[in-house]
Protein backbone atom coordinates (compact mmCIF):
# COMPACT_ATOMS: atom_id res chain seq x y z
CA UNK A 1 0.00 0.00 0.00
CA UNK A 2 2.79 2.53 0.49
CA UNK A 3 3.65 4.49 -2.35
CA UNK A 4 7.03 4.97 -3.90
CA UNK A 5 8.10 8.55 -4.36
CA UNK A 6 11.02 10.50 -5.19
CA UNK A 7 13.23 11.93 -2.70
CA UNK A 8 12.53 15.54 -2.56
CA UNK A 9 15.80 17.94 -2.80
CA UNK A 10 17.80 19.21 -0.12
CA UNK A 11 16.89 22.49 2.11
CA UNK A 12 18.43 25.60 0.34
CA UNK A 13 21.12 27.66 2.95
CA UNK A 14 19.80 30.52 4.70
CA UNK A 15 22.42 33.00 2.52
CA UNK A 16 19.92 31.62 -0.82
CA UNK A 17 16.37 31.86 0.95
CA UNK A 18 17.12 35.81 1.89
CA UNK A 19 17.88 36.34 -1.29
CA UNK A 20 14.74 34.92 -2.96
CA UNK A 21 12.63 37.02 0.00
CA UNK A 22 14.09 40.03 -1.53
CA UNK A 23 13.74 38.94 -4.82
CA UNK A 24 9.76 38.88 -4.03
CA UNK A 25 9.54 41.38 -1.47
CA UNK A 26 7.13 43.82 -2.91
CA UNK A 27 5.06 41.80 -5.98
CA UNK A 28 1.97 41.66 -3.64
CA UNK A 29 2.94 44.01 -1.03
CA UNK A 30 -0.21 45.83 -1.52
CA UNK A 31 -2.45 43.09 -0.53
CA UNK A 32 -3.68 42.55 2.95
CA UNK A 33 -4.43 38.92 4.09
CA UNK A 34 -5.98 38.37 7.64
CA UNK A 35 -6.61 34.74 8.83
CA UNK A 36 -9.07 33.68 11.96
CA UNK A 37 -8.96 29.92 12.54
CA UNK A 38 -11.59 28.70 15.56
CA UNK A 39 -12.43 25.62 16.64
CA UNK A 40 -15.03 24.25 19.47
CA UNK A 41 -15.31 20.27 20.46
CA UNK A 42 -18.18 18.31 20.22
CA UNK A 43 -20.62 17.36 22.44
CA UNK A 44 -22.25 14.23 23.65
CA UNK A 45 -26.32 13.98 23.73
CA UNK A 46 -25.53 14.02 27.57
CA UNK A 47 -24.00 17.35 27.49
CA UNK A 48 -20.32 15.59 27.86
CA UNK A 49 -17.75 17.12 25.61
CA UNK A 50 -16.36 15.21 22.73
CA UNK A 51 -12.62 14.46 21.96
CA UNK A 52 -11.72 17.67 19.57
CA UNK A 53 -10.34 15.76 16.49
CA UNK A 54 -10.57 18.44 14.05
CA UNK A 55 -7.25 20.49 13.92
CA UNK A 56 -6.64 23.51 11.73
CA UNK A 57 -3.96 25.82 10.67
CA UNK A 58 -2.30 28.99 8.85
CA UNK A 59 0.98 29.74 7.78
CA UNK A 60 1.74 33.27 6.35
CA UNK A 61 4.64 34.27 4.18
CA UNK A 62 5.60 29.96 3.90
CA UNK A 63 9.53 29.68 3.78
CA UNK A 64 9.78 33.81 4.23
CA UNK A 65 7.87 34.04 0.82
CA UNK A 66 5.55 37.26 1.21
CA UNK A 67 3.45 36.01 -1.56
CA UNK A 68 3.02 32.36 -0.42
CA UNK A 69 0.43 31.38 2.64
CA UNK A 70 -0.66 27.48 3.46
CA UNK A 71 -4.12 26.78 5.07
CA UNK A 72 -5.29 23.85 5.86
CA UNK A 73 -7.78 21.54 7.79
CA UNK A 74 -8.33 18.34 8.72
CA UNK A 75 -11.25 16.19 10.58
CA UNK A 76 -9.65 12.87 12.26
CA UNK A 77 -12.54 10.28 13.08
CA UNK A 78 -12.23 6.45 14.91
CA UNK A 79 -10.44 5.97 18.10
CA UNK A 80 -7.23 8.01 17.38
CA UNK A 81 -8.64 10.29 15.42
CA UNK A 82 -7.00 13.20 17.03
CA UNK A 83 -3.39 11.66 16.70
CA UNK A 84 -4.14 11.44 13.19
CA UNK A 85 -5.19 14.86 12.04
CA UNK A 86 -2.42 16.03 14.33
CA UNK A 87 0.38 14.04 12.37
CA UNK A 88 -0.94 15.19 8.85
CA UNK A 89 -1.15 18.51 9.31
CA UNK A 90 2.03 18.38 10.67
CA UNK A 91 3.73 16.29 8.07
CA UNK A 92 2.10 18.65 5.44
CA UNK A 93 3.65 21.61 6.54
CA UNK A 94 6.77 20.25 6.95
CA UNK A 95 6.19 19.29 3.33
CA UNK A 96 5.22 21.88 1.91
CA UNK A 97 7.65 23.52 3.36
CA UNK A 98 10.86 21.54 2.31
CA UNK A 99 9.39 22.06 -1.40
CA UNK A 100 9.01 25.23 -1.54
CA UNK A 101 12.61 25.73 -0.29
CA UNK A 102 13.79 23.31 -3.05
CA UNK A 103 12.29 24.93 -5.91
CA UNK A 104 14.78 27.17 -7.93
CA UNK A 105 14.31 30.91 -8.60
CA UNK A 106 13.07 30.93 -11.59
CA UNK A 107 10.22 28.66 -10.97
CA UNK A 108 6.91 30.53 -11.31
CA UNK A 109 6.23 29.87 -7.50
CA UNK A 110 9.32 31.84 -6.73
CA UNK A 111 8.88 34.88 -9.72
CA UNK A 112 4.77 35.02 -9.59
CA UNK A 113 4.55 36.94 -12.34
CA UNK A 114 3.75 35.72 -16.15
CA UNK A 115 1.04 33.61 -17.69
CA UNK A 116 0.00 31.11 -15.61
CA UNK A 117 0.74 28.67 -18.12
CA UNK A 118 -0.63 24.73 -18.24
CA UNK A 119 3.18 23.01 -17.43
CA UNK A 120 3.12 24.80 -13.84
CA UNK A 121 -0.44 24.07 -12.75
CA UNK A 122 0.43 20.21 -13.86
CA UNK A 123 3.95 20.93 -12.04
CA UNK A 124 2.02 22.46 -8.95
CA UNK A 125 -0.65 19.73 -8.81
CA UNK A 126 1.76 17.00 -9.09
CA UNK A 127 3.60 18.07 -6.26
CA UNK A 128 0.93 18.81 -3.88
CA UNK A 129 -0.73 15.45 -4.82
CA UNK A 130 2.91 13.86 -3.76
CA UNK A 131 2.71 15.70 -0.31
CA UNK A 132 -0.19 14.12 0.64
CA UNK A 133 0.70 10.81 -0.42
CA UNK A 134 3.85 10.99 1.81
CA UNK A 135 1.50 12.25 4.48
CA UNK A 136 -0.10 9.04 4.44
CA UNK A 137 3.00 6.66 3.93
CA UNK A 138 4.75 8.76 7.31
CA UNK A 139 1.45 8.27 9.06
CA UNK A 140 1.30 4.11 7.94
CA UNK A 141 5.29 3.94 9.20
CA UNK A 142 4.97 6.31 12.34
CA UNK A 143 2.08 5.57 13.82
CA UNK A 144 0.72 2.06 12.24
CA UNK A 145 -1.59 0.94 15.34
CA UNK A 146 -3.79 4.50 15.04
CA UNK A 147 -3.99 4.32 11.51
CA UNK A 148 -5.80 0.78 11.04
CA UNK A 149 -9.03 2.09 11.78
CA UNK A 150 -8.20 5.85 12.01
CA UNK A 151 -8.08 8.16 9.62
CA UNK A 152 -8.58 11.82 8.77
CA UNK A 153 -9.88 14.31 6.04
CA UNK A 154 -7.47 16.80 4.56
CA UNK A 155 -8.39 20.38 2.61
CA UNK A 156 -5.90 22.45 1.87
CA UNK A 157 -5.50 25.80 0.24
CA UNK A 158 -2.00 27.39 -0.78
CA UNK A 159 -2.27 31.01 -1.89
CA UNK A 160 0.54 32.11 -4.29
CA UNK A 161 0.00 36.04 -4.99
CA UNK A 162 -3.55 35.74 -6.61
CA UNK A 163 -3.55 32.42 -7.79
CA UNK A 164 -5.10 29.78 -5.01
CA UNK A 165 -4.41 25.66 -5.38
CA UNK A 166 -6.96 24.28 -3.68
CA UNK A 167 -6.67 20.34 -2.24
CA UNK A 168 -9.03 17.70 -0.41
CA UNK A 169 -9.28 14.98 0.51
CA UNK A 170 -12.48 13.39 2.22
CA UNK A 171 -15.72 15.73 3.22
CA UNK A 172 -14.03 19.02 4.93
CA UNK A 173 -14.42 21.55 2.42
CA UNK A 174 -13.41 25.05 1.32
CA UNK A 175 -15.41 27.71 -0.80
CA UNK A 176 -14.95 31.63 -1.89
CA UNK A 177 -17.00 34.20 -1.36
CA UNK A 178 -16.15 37.67 -2.54
CA UNK A 179 -17.95 40.62 -1.69
CA UNK A 180 -17.90 44.89 -2.62
CA UNK A 181 -18.07 47.21 -0.63
CA UNK A 182 -20.41 50.25 -1.99
CA UNK A 183 -18.30 52.69 -2.75
CA UNK A 184 -18.86 55.90 -0.11
CA UNK A 185 -18.97 53.50 3.09
CA UNK A 186 -15.44 54.90 3.89
CA UNK A 187 -15.94 58.54 2.80
CA UNK A 188 -18.78 58.51 5.18
CA UNK A 189 -17.24 56.53 8.32
CA UNK A 190 -14.50 59.89 7.91
CA UNK A 191 -17.14 62.11 8.28
CA UNK A 192 -17.83 60.12 11.41
CA UNK A 193 -21.14 58.69 10.00
CA UNK A 194 -22.11 55.47 12.02
CA UNK A 195 -25.19 54.68 9.87
CA UNK A 196 -24.07 52.25 7.05
CA UNK A 197 -27.16 50.72 6.53
CA UNK A 198 -27.47 52.00 2.89
CA UNK A 199 -23.83 50.09 2.18
CA UNK A 200 -24.23 46.31 2.74
CA UNK A 201 -21.54 44.76 1.20
CA UNK A 202 -22.52 42.79 -1.67
CA UNK A 203 -22.04 39.25 -3.08
CA UNK A 204 -20.31 39.56 -6.35
CA UNK A 205 -18.95 36.19 -6.66
CA UNK A 206 -19.83 32.46 -4.41
CA UNK A 207 -18.94 29.39 -5.28
CA UNK A 208 -17.22 25.96 -3.28
CA UNK A 209 -13.93 24.98 -4.19
CA UNK A 210 -14.41 21.35 -3.36
CA UNK A 211 -16.42 18.57 -3.80
CA UNK A 212 -17.18 16.47 -0.90
CA UNK A 213 -15.81 12.57 -1.23
CA UNK A 214 -18.99 10.99 0.25
CA UNK A 215 -21.15 8.18 -0.63
CA UNK A 216 -23.91 10.09 -3.33
CA UNK A 217 -21.54 10.47 -5.94
CA UNK A 218 -21.96 7.13 -8.61
CA UNK A 219 -17.87 7.75 -9.83
CA UNK A 220 -17.25 7.36 -5.97
CA UNK A 221 -19.70 4.26 -5.51
CA UNK A 222 -17.96 2.11 -8.33
CA UNK A 223 -14.78 2.86 -7.64
CA UNK A 224 -15.40 0.94 -4.38
CA UNK A 225 -17.33 -1.35 -6.04
CA UNK A 226 -14.95 -2.56 -8.17
CA UNK A 227 -12.08 -2.97 -5.32
CA UNK A 228 -14.37 -5.38 -3.80
CA UNK A 229 -15.70 -3.04 -0.88
CA UNK A 230 -19.31 -3.35 0.42
CA UNK A 231 -21.47 -0.66 0.74
CA UNK A 232 -24.75 0.28 2.89
CA UNK A 233 -27.86 2.39 2.76
CA UNK A 234 -27.96 4.73 4.86
CA UNK A 235 -30.57 4.35 7.74
CA UNK A 236 -32.86 6.97 9.48
CA UNK A 237 -31.42 9.57 8.15
CA UNK A 238 -27.80 8.15 8.13
CA UNK A 239 -25.15 8.61 5.76
CA UNK A 240 -23.99 5.14 3.67
CA UNK A 241 -21.13 3.55 4.73
CA UNK A 242 -17.80 1.33 3.21
CA UNK A 243 -17.49 -2.19 4.14
CA UNK A 244 -14.35 -5.17 4.10
CA UNK A 245 -15.96 -7.81 2.53
CA UNK A 246 -15.51 -10.70 4.95
CA UNK A 247 -13.78 -12.98 2.16
CA UNK A 248 -11.23 -9.91 1.72
CA UNK A 249 -10.72 -9.94 5.52
CA UNK A 250 -9.74 -13.52 5.75
CA UNK A 251 -7.60 -13.92 2.74
CA UNK A 252 -5.75 -10.65 4.41
CA UNK A 253 -4.83 -12.14 7.68
CA UNK A 254 -4.10 -15.67 5.79
CA UNK A 255 -1.58 -13.70 3.68
CA UNK A 256 0.06 -11.20 6.13
CA UNK A 257 -0.24 -13.52 9.57
CA UNK A 258 2.67 -13.52 11.23
CA UNK A 259 3.88 -10.25 9.80
CA UNK A 260 6.85 -8.26 10.63
CA UNK A 261 5.83 -4.82 9.37
CA UNK A 262 3.73 -2.66 12.11
CA UNK A 263 0.57 -1.90 10.09
CA UNK A 264 -0.14 -5.68 8.45
CA UNK A 265 0.65 -6.86 12.29
CA UNK A 266 -1.86 -4.50 13.62
CA UNK A 267 -4.00 -5.07 10.70
CA UNK A 268 -4.61 -8.76 11.14
CA UNK A 269 -4.63 -8.03 15.05
CA UNK A 270 -7.85 -6.08 14.91
CA UNK A 271 -9.27 -8.21 11.52
CA UNK A 272 -8.66 -11.50 13.08
CA UNK A 273 -11.90 -10.36 15.90
CA UNK A 274 -13.91 -10.13 12.49
CA UNK A 275 -13.38 -12.81 10.35
CA UNK A 276 -16.07 -15.03 11.34
CA UNK A 277 -18.70 -12.29 11.09
CA UNK A 278 -21.14 -12.76 7.92
CA UNK A 279 -23.24 -9.32 8.19
CA UNK A 280 -25.71 -9.69 5.20
CA UNK A 281 -26.88 -6.64 3.32
CA UNK A 282 -28.05 -5.88 -0.14
CA UNK A 283 -24.47 -5.22 -1.36
CA UNK A 284 -22.62 -8.29 -0.29
CA UNK A 285 -21.29 -9.49 3.26
CA UNK A 286 -19.00 -7.32 5.45
CA UNK A 287 -16.76 -8.37 8.37
CA UNK A 288 -18.07 -4.66 10.57
CA UNK A 289 -15.52 -3.05 9.56
CA UNK A 290 -14.36 -0.11 8.99
CA UNK A 291 -18.02 1.54 8.07
CA UNK A 292 -16.61 4.75 7.12
CA UNK A 293 -19.05 7.17 5.59
CA UNK A 294 -16.74 8.79 3.08
CA UNK A 295 -14.88 7.30 -0.09
CA UNK A 296 -11.19 8.95 0.39
CA UNK A 297 -9.48 9.63 3.30
CA UNK A 298 -5.95 9.95 4.98
CA UNK A 299 -5.23 6.50 7.17
CA UNK A 300 -8.12 4.31 7.44
CA UNK A 301 -5.89 1.49 6.17
CA UNK A 302 -8.85 -1.18 6.65
CA UNK A 303 -10.76 1.26 4.38
CA UNK A 304 -8.13 1.08 2.06
CA UNK A 305 -8.38 -2.85 1.59
CA UNK A 306 -12.38 -1.93 1.08
CA UNK A 307 -11.13 0.53 -1.66
CA UNK A 308 -11.81 3.56 -0.15
CA UNK A 309 -8.63 5.78 -1.44
CA UNK A 310 -6.50 9.05 -0.52
CA UNK A 311 -6.09 10.72 -4.05
CA UNK A 312 -6.45 14.31 -3.67
CA UNK A 313 -9.16 16.29 -5.88
CA UNK A 314 -6.51 19.41 -7.05
CA UNK A 315 -7.95 22.59 -8.81
CA UNK A 316 -7.04 25.99 -9.03
CA UNK A 317 -8.57 29.71 -8.85
CA UNK A 318 -7.08 32.90 -10.23
CA UNK A 319 -8.36 35.92 -7.58
CA UNK A 320 -8.78 39.81 -9.18
CA UNK A 321 -7.94 42.12 -6.45
CA UNK A 322 -9.71 45.52 -6.67
CA UNK A 323 -10.01 48.03 -4.36
CA UNK A 324 -13.40 47.65 -3.14
CA UNK A 325 -13.61 44.26 -3.31
CA UNK A 326 -12.62 41.85 -0.58
CA UNK A 327 -12.20 37.71 -0.85
CA UNK A 328 -13.07 35.09 1.83
CA UNK A 329 -11.90 31.84 1.89
CA UNK A 330 -13.46 29.73 4.40
CA UNK A 331 -11.93 26.01 5.20
CA UNK A 332 -14.57 23.96 7.65
CA UNK A 333 -14.65 20.70 8.99
CA UNK A 334 -18.32 18.86 7.82
CA UNK A 335 -18.83 19.94 11.81
CA UNK A 336 -19.33 23.34 10.13
CA UNK A 337 -20.21 22.37 6.78
CA UNK A 338 -22.67 20.22 7.94
CA UNK A 339 -24.88 23.39 9.00
CA UNK A 340 -23.60 25.97 6.53
CA UNK A 341 -24.68 25.62 3.22
CA UNK A 342 -23.52 28.03 0.47
CA UNK A 343 -26.24 30.15 1.34
CA UNK A 344 -26.24 30.87 4.62
CA UNK A 345 -22.28 30.85 4.24
CA UNK A 346 -23.33 34.57 1.71
CA UNK A 347 -24.80 35.93 4.41
CA UNK A 348 -22.15 35.06 6.83
CA UNK A 349 -19.70 37.21 4.83
CA UNK A 350 -21.66 39.69 4.35
CA UNK A 351 -22.27 40.36 8.12
CA UNK A 352 -18.62 39.82 8.47
CA UNK A 353 -17.70 42.45 5.72
CA UNK A 354 -20.18 44.85 7.31
CA UNK A 355 -19.01 44.75 10.99
CA UNK A 356 -15.67 45.00 9.83
CA UNK A 357 -16.26 48.07 8.26
CA UNK A 358 -19.06 49.64 10.53
CA UNK A 359 -16.01 48.71 12.90
CA UNK A 360 -13.01 50.84 11.12
CA UNK A 361 -10.73 53.05 13.02
CA UNK A 362 -12.26 51.42 16.39
CA UNK A 363 -10.73 48.05 16.07
CA UNK A 364 -8.39 46.11 13.51
CA UNK A 365 -9.49 43.91 11.30
CA UNK A 366 -8.23 41.19 13.10
CA UNK A 367 -10.34 41.80 16.14
CA UNK A 368 -13.38 42.23 14.30
CA UNK A 369 -12.97 39.11 12.23
CA UNK A 370 -12.10 36.64 15.27
CA UNK A 371 -15.43 38.38 16.79
CA UNK A 372 -17.47 37.18 14.04
CA UNK A 373 -16.37 34.09 13.30
CA UNK A 374 -16.56 33.14 17.27
CA UNK A 375 -20.00 34.03 17.02
CA UNK A 376 -20.25 31.95 13.96
CA UNK A 377 -18.95 28.54 15.76
CA UNK A 378 -21.62 29.01 18.47
CA UNK A 379 -24.16 29.89 16.60
CA UNK A 380 -23.20 26.43 14.70
CA UNK A 381 -23.23 24.51 17.90
CA UNK A 382 -26.48 25.41 19.10
CA UNK A 383 -28.03 24.39 15.51
CA UNK A 384 -25.97 21.18 15.84
CA UNK A 385 -27.85 20.95 19.61
CA UNK A 386 -31.08 22.05 18.63
CA UNK A 387 -31.79 19.78 15.32
CA UNK A 388 -29.63 16.63 16.56
CA UNK A 389 -29.06 16.90 20.34
CA UNK A 390 -25.59 16.62 20.18
CA UNK A 391 -23.18 18.32 18.08
CA UNK A 392 -20.11 17.46 16.26
CA UNK A 393 -16.82 19.15 16.32
CA UNK A 394 -16.88 22.29 14.67
CA UNK A 395 -13.94 24.12 12.77
CA UNK A 396 -13.80 27.44 10.35
CA UNK A 397 -10.66 28.74 9.08
CA UNK A 398 -11.47 32.00 7.39
CA UNK A 399 -8.91 34.19 5.16
CA UNK A 400 -9.84 37.67 4.02
CA UNK A 401 -7.93 39.59 1.73
CA UNK A 402 -8.06 42.63 0.17
CA UNK A 403 -6.16 45.44 -1.86
CA UNK A 404 -4.74 47.96 0.60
Amino acid sequence: MHVALSAIQPVVSTAEANARRRCVEGVFASTDIVFVNRNRSGKYANGRMKQNQDLARGNLRVAGLSHVHSFIVCDGHGAHGHFVSKHVVDKYDSELLLWIESLRDDHWIMRQHGPLEKEVVEDVYNNLRAIVLRCENALYNELPEHAVLSGTTLNAVLLVGNVLFTVNVGDSRSALVTVENNVGADELLLEGDDDLDDDVPEIIASTPLTVDHDLTGMSEMEAIRRAGGVLSRGERGGPSRVWLATDKAKSYVAHNSPSAKALAAWTCKYLRRHTEQQIEIDGGTHCGLPGLAMSRSIGDFVGKLAGVSAEPDLSHSVLTLTENAHHYIVLGSDGFYGVVDQDILDDMVISWEHRIVSNTGRENTYTTLEKVVDEAIHSVQRTWIVTQSYSDDITALVVRISAR
